[in-house]
């Protein structure tokens, strides 16, 4: 039996580790023309309650070291190619960190109807999902589809998450967070600033004959005037569906409202296909993108292809490529490329 299994069978305490290294290189003469990042994570949960009026109860971490490998950072790689947004979801600053990023208690009552989750919270992790384009660790790596850069979120913030379950066809979510939250402070240096963003999500869960799984997410938020930016609201659009075993499809629309100084309409579609070719674990996709900053009358727009070589059980390869037109801080450059690989371990 392994620890992982024997934590789990007797001390009810799931863990898990994911490295992750992504390498990036753009085209047309860049300087810098590369960046490349190490993410190291430990996370878990650790199942402390199960009881029949109290229902169930869990305390959850998630740790992350993270390292820049090359001389430009994510963020500087991304201005010199000129998009709106940046060309992985992994970018800091400074050359390393390590932070405790998340630490919450989650409670499951009235039969799992009803989840409670308070604590330091990834706000994106409750408002800005998607089942084929919502991570940049496993399927597409740039923003517009790994993410949905044209909201203003908290990163990791002090908040309170309440998640009701009425049926399987549909969910409701609402949520309240530190508005100056950071992912590298603890969040009690803030709070007392009682300065929110606040979220309301709408999400229909269908399941249609012959195609399989849906969801349909509707998101509204509004965040308080900070000392970093003004009170402002916005609106999210998050589709996926099944259509059969194997291919699936997604639409994402974002509005922020252009005092933000964010991108104020962004659009992103694309497909996946699980196990192409009968190759099983892999996955490829390709998405298409159109933003619009809300100070700049460009138009941008990206193709993005990627294709995940499952390795061994636990280890993955994906090269990627993003195409980038009219790249809005660049406004005197037509079209480039950023070609990309990205290995993962999960353990």
């Amino acid at each position: 039996m392994d620890a992982k299994k024997w934590l789990h069978d007797k001390a009810k305490l799931e863990i898990a580790m994911q490295q992750l290294i992504i390498y990036q290189s753009a085209t047309g003469g860049r300087n810098p023309n590369d960046t490349a990042i190490s993410n190291s994570t430990f996370f878990g949960q650790w199942h402390l309650v199960d009881h029949p009026s109290f229902g169930k109860g869990s305390l959850g971490y998630y740790i992350e070291r993270r390292d820049n490998l090359a001389d430009a950072t994510v963020p500087e790689f991304s201005d010199e190619v000129g998009a709106a947004w940046d060309t992985n979801d992994f970018g800091i600053s400074t050359r390393d960190r390590t932070a405790l990023r998340q630490l919450w208690w989650e409670q499951r009552i009235l039969e799992e109807k009803l989840v409670l989750t308070a604590g330091k919270l990834h706000t994106e992790n409750f408002y800005d999902r998607n089942s084929f384009a919502g991570s940049g660790s496993t399927k597409f790596v740039s923003q517009p589809f790994a993410v949905n850069p044209a909201r203003l979120f908290p990163s990791d913030a002090l908040g309170l998450n309440i998640a009701v379950y009425p049926s399987n066809n549909y969910y409701l979510t609402f949520g309240l967070h530190d508005a100056n939250g950071k992912t590298t402070t603890s969040g009690f240096n803030s709070i007392d600033e009682s300065e929110f963003f606040k979220a309301f999500l709408l999400g229909l869960t269908p399941v249609f004959d012959g195609l399989g799984q849906g969801n349909y997410r509707f998101t509204f938020w509004h965040t308080d005037e900070t000392d970093d930016h003004d009170d402002g609201l916005g609106f999210l659009v998050s589709f996926d569906q099944e259509l059969g075993k194997s291919l699936g499809v997604f639409l994402k629309y974002g509005y922020s409202e252009p005092k933000l100084d964010k991108i104020e309409h962004l659009i992103s579609t694309g497909f996946v296909i699980r196990d192409p070719w009968k190759m099983q674990g892999d996955l490829m996709g390709a998405g298409l993108s159109w933003d619009s900053p809300g100070n700049s009358a460009r138009d941008e727009y990206a193709i993005e292809t990627f294709y995940r070589v499952q390795l061994t059980t636990h280890m993955q390869l994906t090269p990627n490529v993003v195409f980038i037109f009219n790249p809005y801080k660049k406004e005197n450059s037509g079209a480039l490329a950023v070609f990309g690989l990205r290995f993962r371990a999960l353990f």
